[in-house]
């Protein structure tokens, strides 16, 4: 089920990272002017913004998998239209059907993930997913630009268009799907999701297990008053059963962390080729150096690492791996050679591969289903916004060195929000040990960890 998801995972990014440097060429040739190229280029990011926030909706209000195909579909109809489109209109409309598809397939396949991943092992079911992204970002250009090279664009776009086909039809066949909660709302108000928790068990059930009274679970148990609802515990005023996405401070971290890496992300792509260039070094150069942090990144979501959030919980890794890609984004600033700047992108790297696993399994982690889908939207609108933040940024600052010593002082700021947020947690075990996976079954067990 998981490789399943990851394939679809993999496939969107594959899509999305071969045409990446075609689209603008390819625009040109059709005789489009620059202006009108570039908000071709841009509607891609548009509609895909859009598609993030739909399909939280969509997903909370019915199953995951119908979304997740009707995604896939919709993205290779928009790759499938670029080949035989002959106008600048045609063009544009292809980008926003691409774009609006390939938003629908992220949320989804991670609400899924989130849906079928055992609470002790949601880190590492993120990095696997992670690994796959990672793995596109790398043999994606690559293959966009061999074969447009060789035969053409029309080439690139048929060919994945047939891929997102044939992996449309693999989801539809094979991939489980569960009927959302009976509720379709937010997850029950628990105390971490109001602001309560203990950040070093936090999404880590057998430390949270570990620390309760021996014999009692993580949250207090209370007897259903008439009519099913939950009453409130002798001397405490009754509390609301669910906790808005915007009130939970555990998505809060997970959103920030999300920012920030993005952030940094758009920053870096936009500015080390110009970073290179002053070192009197080509193209070559600049792919090399971001194919070393890909290849660190998928490295490490494919090494023992990948299960540390799961093991010492998600805070600590997040912070961990912010500090990282700001001492990064200093060595970029500071490095004035290529084996400096190589050194600087394997920290990126390690950076990169203990946030986004982190995060996203933080998502997991204060949802539950009849709320997931929403808040994977958000994360990923998140993605979408800070990259475009960080491009235009840079964009406005110009000088490499300054660019890059401006991203690490807002890299952080934000790692600073993050660990300021995370301090009103402290006192309680996660949602999913405190109610069980997804909030809604027994406590978690207490089982160790084991590293499989």
């Amino acid at each position: 089920m998981h490789r399943l998801l990851y394939v679809a995972v993999m496939a969107a990014f594959f899509d999305q990272f071969s045409q990446m440097p075609l689209i603008a060429p390819y625009a040109h040739r059709l005789g489009v002017p620059s202006f009108l190229a570039g908000l071709i280029v841009g509607a891609y990011s548009l509609t895909n913004l859009t598609g993030n926030l739909a399909a939280g909706r969509w997903l909370d209000g019915g199953r995951r998998k119908g979304v997740l195909v009707l995604g896939l579909a919709l993205a290779a109809l928009g790759a499938g239209a670029y080949a035989p489109a002959e106008t600048a209109a045609q063009l544009a409309l292809a980008r926003l059907v691409h774009g609006f598809g390939a938003g629908l397939v992220t949320p989804a396949a991670f609400a899924l993930l989130g849906d079928h991943g055992e609470s002790t092992h949601r880190g590492q079911i993120m990095a696997g997913a992670g690994a796959a992204i990672g793995l596109a970002s790398v043999v994606g250009p690559a293959y966009g630009g061999l074969l447009a090279q060789r035969l053409g664009p029309g080439w690139v776009f048929a060919t994945t268009a047939a891929l997102l086909f044939l992996v449309t039809m693999v989801v539809a066949r094979w991939v489980r799907d569960e009927e959302v909660a009976a509720s379709h709302g937010p997850a029950r108000r628990t105390g971490l999701a109001a602001g309560g928790g203990d950040m070093a068990a936090y999404g880590n059930p057998a430390l949270a297990a570990a620390q309760a009274p021996q014999g009692s679970s993580p949250s207090p148990a209370r007897s259903p008053a008439p009519g099913g609802r939950r009453a409130p515990e002798p001397g405490a005023p009754a509390a609301p059963r669910t906790t808005p996405l915007w009130r939970n401070t555990a998505l809060r971290l997970a959103y920030l962390g999300a920012l920030a890496l993005m952030f940094a992300l758009g920053l870096l792509v936009y500015t080390l080729p110009a970073k290179v260039a002053a070192l009197s070094a080509g193209p070559a150069a600049t792919g090399m150096l971001l194919s070393l942090f890909g290849l660190t990144a998928i490295a490490l979501f494919l090494s023992p690492a990948s299960r540390l959030s799961d093991r010492w919980g998600r805070v600590r890794p997040l912070l961990a791996g912010l500090l990282a890609v700001a001492a990064a984004l200093a060595g970029l600033a500071a490095f004035g050679s290529l084996p400096g700047l190589a050194l600087a992108m394997v920290v990126f790297g390690t950076g990169f591969a203990l946030v986004f696993p982190a995060a996203a399994a933080l998502v997991v982690d204060a949802t539950g289903r009849g709320q997931r889908g929403r808040a994977f939207g958000l994360f990923y609108a998140c993605f979408s916004v800070a990259v475009v933040a960080g491009s235009a940024a840079a964009g406005a600052l110009g000088h490499p060195t300054w660019t890059f010593l401006a991203g690490t002082a807002a890299v952080g700021i934000l790692a600073v929000l993050l660990a300021w947020t995370g301090r009103a947690l402290t006192g309680q075990a996660s949602p999913a040990a405190a109610a069980g996976q997804d909030g809604q079954g027994p406590p978690a067990s207490g089982r160790p960890l084991g590293l499989r």
